[in-house]
């Protein structure tokens, strides 16, 4: 479906004399710019969220020096994929949290260290397939059958959010998402 939608894009860009390069140059800037648009809101949150998280955690040795670090990058990283789907075009967040937890797990089975990135779309994937297998699926339009695993079709169907109908929905799971996160960093 997304690289439908990328093809739909470069056919009304040809209509206006933009090259594919162009087109596709400029969905990949709107992608980064989603992204990094959602760190600059952590930097501007005027309770400073992550900061003091980062800060309560520092201790007085390298390890606590770098678990606080590792923890802060991954929370940053969780709050920019959470605005990514929040702000972005959902079809491509969509795609983009599925490519980069693929690549995750992908580097979980070949026992790879991950980087706060993929840890972070891990966490977001997972999380969103839970809150959609929660009752979210049905509002979204997924086509559930008994006696199927529950969980599997969700999965399957991940891309029914990035669907124009659905741009409401997508931005209350980000929300859900966002409290979940909020939940998962006071612990």
């Amino acid at each position: 479906m997304f690289l439908g939608e990328v093809h739909n894009e470069i056919e009304k860009g040809r209509a206006k004399g933009q090259s594919p390069a162009d087109v596709v140059s400029k969905l990949r800037k709107q992608i980064v710019d989603r992204h990094e648009g959602a760190h600059l809101l952590d930097e501007w949150d005027p309770n400073q969220q992550i900061y003091k998280q980062f800060f309560s955690r520092l201790g007085n040795t390298t390890r606590q020096y770098r678990e606080a670090l590792t923890s802060y990058l991954f929370h940053g990283e969780v709050n920019a994929m959470i605005g990514e789907l929040r702000y972005g075009q959902p079809m491509m967040a969509i795609d983009r949290l599925l490519s980069l937890a693929e690549l995750a797990r992908s580097r979980q089975k070949q026992n790879a260290e991950l980087d706060e990135q993929q840890s972070a779309a891990l966490w977001v994937s997972d999380t969103l397939v839970a809150l959609l297998n929660q009752g979210w699926a049905e509002r979204v339009g997924m086509k559930i059958v008994s006696g199927l695993g529950r969980l599997d079709q969700v999965k399957s169907q991940l891309y029914l959010l990035g669907q124009p109908e659905n741009g409401g929905d997508i931005r209350a799971l980000a929300d859900a998402l966002m409290r979940e996160h909020s939940n998962e960093r006071g612990r």
